[in-house]
Formats: structure tokens, C-alpha cells, sequence
């Protein structure tokens, strides 16, 4: 019945959608950053059409450009796409991923109906897709969107072959192969269908075999013209696995096997990272490794020659195909790309890679539980713990800290976890001032994270030397954010002594040095002070030697040029700063404050138009308003001090319209009330700058600038007994410690003894 063939395919689609519902929630994570979110080479409809000219890694200017083999120009147009369509939100690429899904998931179910599968069994193999274990990562990972793409087109041309439309399935099976990688296993599987098929008519085998070598022959000519090499990026392109043999990475190549049929049959345990024991601890002759290589190629080699037994004898006698001759071709062919191990990285097991063979899976699956009622009972249990799998593991994917959090507890022999949880916290200690205790706790953290990755024996796991660098690249920042400048310079220095190239290093180095040359400056040593801020300055051009495009060195050479009275230098660095990286808030506003020192006022609202332009995200936008209505009153109280009235007057309605604009970006803005609070008042417009005062001290009342605002225009406009009880309202909320606090207890016994209060 049509109904009964429909909720064959569609029932699985919609449980699909429902248990990866909850990744429409998730952001950003690890490697999206690069690749998608912080992607200059995205911005523009141009970016669609760029991966077909390029390697995959190319489209971030990530060093993996030099290594691998990868090649998916269609996966990069679709990230351009879906960047363009969403304005930079994490939302469309999972709900991509989540569709893609689905869609996959209707071609597994409408496969095992084409090979003439009852209902009951199609429909098993498709609810098995469409929950199985291993797809968390596959679908939940913005990054990852390749491999559901890959898996749509490829399995569409599986089901055009099947169908006997040979150029539909070259069309679909050559658009997966420049999707991702594992496709290319089901276009070798189309060739062997294609000459063992059970045709009566010869021709019809080799009449179907011209579109699928045709589409070989484009995909290899496109990647060849991207490798520049005729290889095409299959040979000779080995990411590094520090020296392991050649006989010892094909073992781990067919351990790896081993492994993936083992979680395709039961996913658990989970695990993001999953590190490889070192050669030291464990070589060739070792059981651990020379037994799981022995059944992994043993299995392969098994599969292989019954698949090819079947399909000679299917060939023979002609008529309908074995039923499991397609799902066990699908398993191993899209397992046979995970034999290149050395073109998987550190870690060649992930999960992700296992989303096209787990189509040949659920297919075996389905047919084995479908064809009596009691086995699909077995079958839906097999599927509920699938989907606790999947469950119990979506939300480790909501954001970079739920994943890194996630990778230190269930991969603790693994660095990266452990780099990247620090590298987090860095960041966010980065947002607090230099000093603060919420900054030197972050930085504290962040270096105990930096120390545990460190501790991971290299003789026992495999860890590379990359790895120990951003180790102790954290490290040494952590030191710095702890204001520990002596250590951090000892530690950048030692990095150096090892690695003399690292610019990060010389980088990190001059930003210290540069730091202790300012504070010599600001405590006279004026001599003691240009000499660090030289040296500064030598380590940062160093740093660019190493990296000619990289915008946090051009932005530091700038700012130390400035404090070098050496602003005419400067400009070009903070101006190529920006051309680097537009989206750095930070590097846009010191260049127009530059500009504005060198005399070119007009220039600094012209940089804050264009910022404004780029930003889309509304906090952001706020965030670019209210630092351009500092800026603007902090210079139209300079300029009042001088007594240029009319000019101070000009930047304070420039700076209450600031502030306004960034209220109105984000209402929650409270320092944006305070801000204009300021401005009215400098504009002596007293009562509406009252009114804003009162108002962002009601919204934040523990905050002593609020309270102080307040207080300043209460006083002026004589207004004695609200000021005090502005101050012992303050008093009352703020922290007991608060450097604040003595300051606000003598100006109180002052307004007591009717003296005037301090401002």
C-alpha cells in the first residue's frame, strides 16, 4: 500500500528531527571558530565558488593547509551559504545538519525498499539512522555539516543506481565525493555493483559504468587543479604522526577498523578525543597493538572476499541481488577512507566518520530484525539504548566550554581538551581588567588546565610537539594574566630556546616586555623604559617575520610605536591591524583614537561608521556605541579644561547620542545610562542628566560608578540629604571590602560635620 511505503520512510524522518531536536540550541564549538564563525574567507558570495579552486583547509589560512588530502568545495558552499543566509548565527548550519539528517535517514528506509525489503525491515534500517549513537557529533557539530551532505548525495546515488539511472547516480555519488571524503567509498562500491550486476544484458553493465567514471574523472581533475599536483591530494600529504613506521601505521589503520565496527554495533563510550598510545609504550610486537590489527584486517579481508563471492555468484545466476550484498558493500566501502591513517591526524578514530558507514549498518539491522515480529521487539530495545546514546550526549555539544569540560573528564590522556579549556578561560579573563581577582582567578585556572596538559607523558600517549608549544604557550599567557611578568618572560623566553620560530612566543614575549617598558615610563625610569619598550617592539617585528598577516602583532607594534612618541610608524601597523581582522573592536577604536591624536578627527566617526556597518549582532553594536561615547566624552572634557566650550559641547551631544544608540541596541546597557547621565550633565542639562543617573543606579545599585554618578549631580544641583542617601544606600549592597568604601565613609562624617564633599 502507498501509505504503508510512505510511513516506511517518513515515520524514521521525523524521529530524526525529534532527537536532534536539541542541537538547534547548541553554538559554536572548537574548530567552528576557525572554519565558520571567525572566517574572513567566508564573508562574500564569492566564498561559494572558492573551495573548488582550493584545499578544504585553505578557506580558514589554517596550517593544516599543508597537510591532508581534503578537498570538499561543496561543503565550503554551503558553509558560505548558510553564514550569508544567518548573518554569522551558529541556528542555520544545525538546522541544516538536523534536515540533512533526515533526508539521509528517508534514503536509507527508501534503499531497503528498492532492494524489494518488507516495510517492517526498510523501516528498522531507517529508524536505526536515524537514531544511532554514532551521529551525535555528525549532526550536532556545526563543522561536521560535510558528512550528512556527503551522506545525502551519496546515498541518492545509490538509489539511482539501483534504480538504473546511471547518470543520476554519477551526478549524486560525484557530488558526495566533493562533500567529504568517505563518499569516495560508495562511488568504488558503484563500480563493483556495476560490473558484478545480474543483468541479462551484458552492455547494460559497461553502458552504466561510463557516468560513474566520468564523474571519477572530474572529481580527480578538480582536485588535482586544487593540489596542484596530479596526485590530486591522495598521496604525499601525510599529516605527521612523529615518525611512526610505515608497518605500524597500517596496523593502526585496521585496529581503527576494528574499532569502528565495534561502536557501530554499541556507541559507547563517548568521547571527543580518543589519543593514541605512544610507540615508546606500546610497538609492533605489543599485544595492544598487533591483536587489534589483526582483527581488523581479518575482518576485512573476511567481508571482502564473501562480498565478492556473493556478487560473482549474484552475477551468474542473474535476478535480484543477494538482500545484504548492497548494506555490506555500503559498511566497508565507506570504512575503506579510514585506512589512510595517516591523513586522519592525531586522533584517526572520531565519531563523525562513522556516519556513512552507519548506513550499511542500520540496513544489515533492519533486514535481520524486520523479517519476524519477535526480532523487531530486540531490535527496539537495540534502538532505545541508540538513543539514550545520542541523548546523554547532545549537550556536551552546546558550547566550547560544555565540550572542553566534557573532553578533560572522558579524555584525560589527551592534551587539547585541557589546551583548549585554558585557552576558554583566557579569554575570559581577558574581558576583566588587568588586576581584578575575577581575572587572576580565571588565569589561575586556565594555568592549572595548562599544567595537567603538560603532565601527560609523551612516552605514553602520542602527543605532539604542537601540542606541547600551545601547552606552554597558555602557560606562560596565564602567568602574564596573573600579573606574574618575570615568570611569563622566563617562560616565553625557555619556549623560544626550543622553539626559535614560534612567533606566538616572540609575540607573547613582547607584549610583557612592552608592559614592563610602561611602567617604567609611568614611575620616571624614563631610560629603563624606552629600552623594554625597544626590545618590545624588536619581538613583535620578529613575530611578524614569522607571520607577516597577523593582526594582534600589527596591532601591538602600533601601540608600542605610540608610546615610543612614534606615532607616524605607528598608523600603518594599526591600520593593517584592521584591515586583518575589521571584527576586532579592540584594534578599531585605537586606531581612531590614533587618528585623532595625529590631528584627524573626521577620520574617527568614519571608523566607527564602518564597524557599525560590519556588526550585525546587537550587542556587539552596543558595545562599538557606547566605547565611541567614552571616547567622545573623555575628549569633550579635555577639551573643556582648555576652555573650548563650543567644541566640548559638540563632542558631549555626540557622545549622549552614543550612548542613546547603544541603549537602543541593547536596553540592558546600564553603563549606557550612566554614560549619558554624563554627557547631559556636561551639557548642563541637570535634571534629565538626574533622572538617567537615578535610573542606572536603580538597575545597579552595587555598582559604585553608578552610585557616584549619582551622587556628583545630586550634590551640584545642592540636593545634600538625596547624595548622602545615595551614599549609604551604596554602602549598604557593595562588598565590605570594596577599595571604595573609606572614601565614601569620610565623605559622609564630611557632610555630617557641614563641610563640602569631594568629587
Amino acid at each position: 500500500m502507498p501509505s504503508t511505503r510512505t510511513a516506511t520512510w517518513l515515520l524514521p524522518a521525523l524521529l530524526a528531527v525529534l532527537v536532534f531536536l536539541p542541537a538547534l540550541a547548541g553554538g559554536f564549538v572548537h574548530d567552528d571558530a576557525v572554519l565558520i564563525r571567525d572566517n574572513p574567507n567566508l564573508v562574500g558570495w564569492q566564498a561559494v565558488t572558492r573551495g573548488f579552486g582550493e584545499p578544504f583547509w585553505n578557506i580558514a589560512d589554517d596550517p593544516r593547509t599543508h597537510v591532508g588530502g581534503f578537498y570538499r568545495p561543496l561543503g565550503i558552499a554551503a558553509f558560505a551559504l548558510l553564514r550569508a543566509l544567518g548573518g554569522g548565527s551558529p541556528l542555520p548550519f544545525h538546522l541544516a545538519s538536523v534536515l540533512l539528517h533526515a533526508v539521509a535517514t528517508v534514503l536509507v528506509a527508501r534503499i531497503g525498499l528498492r532492494l524489494g525489503w518488507p516495510p517492517l525491515a526498510a523501516g528498522l534500517a531507517g529508524a536505526a539512522f536515524a537514531l544511532h549513537g554514532m551521529h551525535a557529533e555528525a549532526v550536532a557539530w556545526a563543522s561536521s555539516l560535510t558528512y550528512p551532505l556527503a551522506a545525502v548525495c551519496a546515498l541518492s546515488g545509490l538509489l539511482a543506481l539501483l534504480g538504473g539511472r546511471s547518470w543520476s547516480a554519477a551526478l549524486g555519488l560525484g557530488l558526495g565525493m566533493i562533500s567529504q571524503e568517505t563518499a569516495i567509498g560508495l562511488w568504488l562500491l558503484a563500480l563493483g555493483w556495476q560490473l558484478f550486476r545480474g543483468d541479462d544484458v551484458r552492455t547494460a553493465r559497461w553502458r552504466g559504468l561510463g557516468p560513474l567514471l566520468l564523474a571519477g574523472a572530474v572529481v580527480w581533475g578538480l582536485r588535482a587543479q586544487a593540489f596542484g599536483d596530479w596526485r590530486a591530494g591522495f598521496a604525499g600529504r601525510p599529516i605527521t604522526f612523529l615518525g611512526i613506521p610505515a608497518l605500524e601505521l597500517w596496523a593502526i589503520s585496521f585496529a581503527v577498523q576494528a574499532q569502528a565496527l565495534r561502536y557501530l554495533v554499541w556507541p559507547w563510550p563517548h568521547a571527543p578525543f580518543r589519543p593514541l598510545p605512544s610507540p615508546e609504550r606500546v610497538g609492533l610486537a605489543d599485544p595492544e597493538r598487533w591483536l587489534p590489527a589483526l582483527c581488523g584486517a581479518a575482518v576485512l579481508l573476511i567481508a571482502a572476499g564473501l562480498w565478492l563471492l556473493a556478487a560473482r555468484r549474484w552475477r551468474r545466476r542473474g535476478g535480484p541481488p543477494p538482500p545484504l550484498l548492497l548494506p555490506a558493500g555500503l559498511l566497508f566501502a565507506a570504512l575503506a577512507p579510514l585506512l589512510a591513517t595517516a591523513n586522519l591526524g592525531q586522533f584517526p578514530f572520531e565519531e563523525r566518520f562513522l556516519y556513512l558507514p552507519s548506513a550499511g549498518v542500520c540496513l544489515i539491522a533492519g533486514w535481520l530484525l524486520g523479517r519476524r515480529p519477535a526480532a523487531a521487539v530486540l531490535g527496539l530495545a537495540w534502538l532505545a539504548g541508540h538513543t539514550a546514546s545520542v541523548l546523554l550526549v547532545l549537550p556536551h555539544w552546546r558550547n566550547d566550554r560544555s565540550f572542553f569540560d566534557w573532553g578533560v573528564e572522558v579524555s584525560p590522556h589527551a592534551m587539547l581538551p585541557f589546551t583548549e579549556r585554558g585557552r576558554l578561560l583566557l579569554e575570559e579573563a581577558a574581558l576583566h581588567p588587568p588586576g581584578s581577582p575575577e581575572r587572576v582567578r580565571l588565569a589561575e585556572e586556565a594555568e592549572k588546565d595548562f599544567t595537567a596538559g603538560l603532565a601527560i607523558r609523551p612516552d605514553q600517549w602520542l602527543v605532539t610537539s604542537v601540542d606541547r608549544l600551545q601547552g606552554n604557550l597558555g602557560l606562560a599567557t596565564a602567568l602574564y594574566y596573573q600579573g606574574l611578568l618575570d615568570l611569563a618572560i622566563d617562560s616565553y623566553r625557555k619556549i623560544l630556546g626550543r622553539w626559535p620560530d614560534s612567533f606566538q612566543a616572540r609575540h607573547g614575549l613582547g607584549i610583557c616586555l612592552a608592559e614592563q617598558g610602561t611602567r617604567a615610563l609611568e614611575e620616571g625610569r624614563e631610560e629603563d623604559g624606552r629600552r623594554l619598550l625597544e626590545e618590545a617592539l624588536a619581538e613583535q617585528l620578529g613575530a611578524l617575520e614569522g607571520a607577516p598577516d597577523w593582526a594582534a602583532a600589527h596591532h601591538a607594534c602600533g601601540l608600542i610605536l605610540l608610546r615610543l612618541d612614534r606615532g607616524d610608524e605607528a598608523l600603518p601597523h594599526l591600520e593593517r591591524a584592521v584591515q586583518l581582522a575589521p571584527q576586532e573592536q579592540e584594534y578599531v577604536f585605537d586606531l581612531a583614537q590614533a587618528r585623532w591624536d595625529a590631528g584627524r578627527a573626521e577620520d574617527f566617526r568614519r571608523l566607527i561608521d564602518d564597524a557599525l556597518a560590519r556588526e550585525r549582532d546587537p550587542r556587539r553594536r552596543a558595545e562599538i556605541h557606547f566605547r565611541a561615547g567614552a571616547l567622545e566624552l573623555e575628549r569633550a572634557g579635555e577639551l573643556l579644561e582648555q576652555g573650548d566650550d563650543q567644541q566640548a559641547r559638540a563632542l558631549a551631544e555626540a557622545a549622549a547620542a552614543s550612548f542613546r544608540a547603544a541603549r537602543e541596541a541593547d536596553p540592558g546597557r546600564t553603563d549606557a545610562l550612566q554614560g549619558e547621565a554624563s554627557a547631559e550633565e556636561l551639557l548642563g542639562r541637570k535634571e534629565r542628566a538626574l533622572d538617567l543617573a537615578a535610573r542606572a543606579f536603580a538597575a545597579r545599585p552595587e555598582d559604585f560608578v553608578m552610585a557616584q554618578t549619582l551622587f556628583g549631580i545630586q550634590y551640584s544641583l545642592g540636593r545634600v540629604a538625596e547624595a548622602r542617601g545615595t551614599l549609604e544606600a551604596w554602602l549598604k549592597v557593595a562588598a565590605e571590602d570594596h577599595p571604595a568604601r573609606p572614601v565614601v565613609l569620610q565623605t559622609l562624617r564630611e557632610l555630617d560635620q557641614g563641610g563640602e564633599a569631594p568629587r
